[in-house]
């Protein structure tokens, strides 16, 4: 590492930047890989059960490993963090607070210490990278499960989907299935510096999947005045659509990244995008669409703010920004585009132009086939590009890239995958790679400058079990770049990867869960010369576990 830190790699300037780097594509089968391990020889206890999903539970439970487990009655569906503040949304109507992590961070690295010290660097580097994850896990065992109905918490009316903070950290969004978004003050007590990243074209989305990762700042030594610890957030405001005739679910909400009080809400079947003012008990504007939008994404280059809106048909539209007037920019694009008509040349962001023959020689051998009568879930992603303004959208198994000035389709991707698309995510530096993840069990990592993969690799449930397993539920449900160089991910039935692009190798994996992991918070906490990488999950095994790893060789 060489004493570099992860945000002296985030924080540089974009005109900083070096040049795109140019991989080496995939050549043949051999470079797609399946990420599996060598270091477990039980895999015979669930192989020969006769109830083997119950088998597999058991043996997972086994090597489960966590700094600290996090349990109640019903599935815990959401996460969120802040500073020390760690905030739970469950199935059972109830939000948790825990406001302990600084303690946990803490003794995390004391252990960690302590365990160096009775090893030499190149142990420790194994012990670090190795697939047994119990091996930098330590504390008290009797303190690692931690019963929420011990917490302070609030229920409400309904499940709670999502939990978003503001930009500036002032205010806490609570948004209950049923349409309400209760709005808090956020607590904001502790000696933690949130390091900002001094990018002109920030990029936040709904599920916060495309966002940089926060970054905290720890001087735990330094002593501060003492004060009151106030638990019970003040409650704001509650924005709500819904009377006694009319309901409406929530499908997706989150912060304005440029204005700290505002708030925009799409709900389930609803053609309006509503922009709200997290004071004012009405809507400040209604965008009114023809499709129902599935998601949204909020972007800027220089000046210029964008809001992107995909559609429940997967067609997708930019619009000039501004909270009381959006303006369309371009025509919508979609599943009626002319596909042809665009992916012939593509004129790539150095002013580059060259035949496309990507899908022409491809989309005959894409296998994948929908019933548009079955599925209807809408695009499912949409992420900027942080050095080029273009945007990809994903719908089923399609990946489009599109130019965000005036919507016009750059390049489409319908060989990439197999199944349903659940993210596709530009490279937060080297912008001429995304990569993508799949319910087809699939990650692909993707050149589109130089239209070539870089990788592919089917991921293994079972570390030690050949990829044809079908008796686990398949699917690949969350995605995110932690830097540049290391990707994490996470399987439908509960496990965890970290991948490096560098060396083509999982650097990380571990069981997690037993069950689907509905949630992902990830953070980086930079504490004593280390980069600790705290990955907080939410799962349907009614649990939510939280993950310290020492990523600092790796950065």
């Amino acid at each position: 590492m060489n004493g570099k830190n992860i945000e002296d790699e985030e924080i540089e300037n974009v005109e900083d930047v070096d040049d795109d780097v140019i991989f080496e594509g995939i050549e043949n089968k051999n470079d797609i890989i399946d990420l599996s391990s060598d270091d477990e020889d039980d895999e015979e206890l669930y192989k020969n059960s006769t109830d083997i999903n119950d088998e597999i539970i058991k043996y997972k439970e086994k090597y489960i490993s966590y700094n600290k487990k996090f349990y109640t009655n019903k599935s815990i569906y959401c996460i969120n963090s802040f500073k020390k503040w760690i905030y739970f949304g469950s199935i059972n109507n109830k939000c948790y607070l825990y406001n302990n992590f600084d303690d946990d961070l803490k003794n995390y690295i004391m252990s960690i210490t302590r365990h160096n010290n009775n090893y030499n660097n190149n142990d420790y580097n194994n012990i670090c990278s190795s697939n047994n994850y119990d091996n930098i896990n330590f504390g008290d065992e009797k303190n690692k499960k931690i019963n929420l109905r011990d917490l302070k918490h609030q229920i409400y009316s309904d499940t709670i989907t999502n939990i978003k903070i503001s930009n500036n950290f002032q205010y806490v969004a609570l948004s209950i299935y049923n349409g309400d978004i209760y709005i808090y003050e956020n607590n904001n007590h502790n000696s933690s510096e949130i390091i900002n990243y001094n990018l002109n074209n920030m990029k936040k989305n709904i599920n916060n999947s495309n966002c940089l990762l926060d970054i905290c700042n720890w001087d735990m030594e330094k002593k501060t005045n003492e004060y009151i610890l106030n638990e019970n957030m003040k409650l704001i405001n509650i924005l709500s659509i819904n009377n006694d005739n009319e309901k409406r679910d929530l499908e997706y909400s989150m912060f304005c990244l440029y204005h700290e009080h505002i708030f925009i809400s799409i709900y389930v079947n609803c053609t309006n995008i509503y922009i709200w003012d997290v004071l004012e008990g009405t809507p400040i504007n209604i965008i009114h669409t023809i499709q129902v939008p599935t998601f949204l994404n909020l972007c800027n280059y220089e000046n210029k703010y964008y809001m992107i809106v995909g559609f429940n048909n997967g067609e997708s539209c930019v619009y000039d920004y501004d909270i009381y007037n959006a303006k369309k920019i371009g025509k919508i694009q979609g599943k009626h585009d002319d596909n042809n008509k665009y992916s012939d040349i593509y004129k790539n962001v150095h002013g580059n132009t060259y035949t496309n023959s990507h899908n022409n020689n491809n989309n005959n051998n894409n296998n994948c086939y929908y019933n548009d009568d079955d599925i209807n879930d809408g695009v499912l992603c949409i992420d900027n590009n942080l050095g080029n303004e273009i945007y990809t959208c994903t719908f089923k198994n399609v990946i489009k890239i599109y130019n965000i000035n005036n919507n016009n389709l750059i390049n489409t991707y319908t060989n990439l995958h197999d199944d349903l698309i659940d993210y596709c995510l530009f490279n937060n530096k080297k912008y001429n790679l995304f990569a993508s993840c799949s319910l087809d069990n699939k990650i692909n990592i993707h050149d589109f400058q130089h239209n070539k993969s870089i990788n592919q690799f089917y991921v293994n449930y079972h570390f030690n079990e050949p990829h044809t397993n079908e008796q686990t539920e398949k699917g690949i449900n969350y995605l995110k770049w932690i830097n540049s160089n290391l990707l994490l991910f996470t399987s439908l039935n509960g496990n965890i990867y970290i991948y490096d692009i560098r060396s083509r190798k999982c650097i990380h994996q571990f069981y997690s869960h037993t069950d689907t992991i509905f949630n992902v918070n990830l953070s980086l906490h930079l504490y004593q010369n280390k980069n600790i990488l705290s990955i907080l999950t939410a799962s349907d095994d009614n649990s939510s576990n939280m993950h310290l790893l020492d990523i600092s060789p790796y950065l």
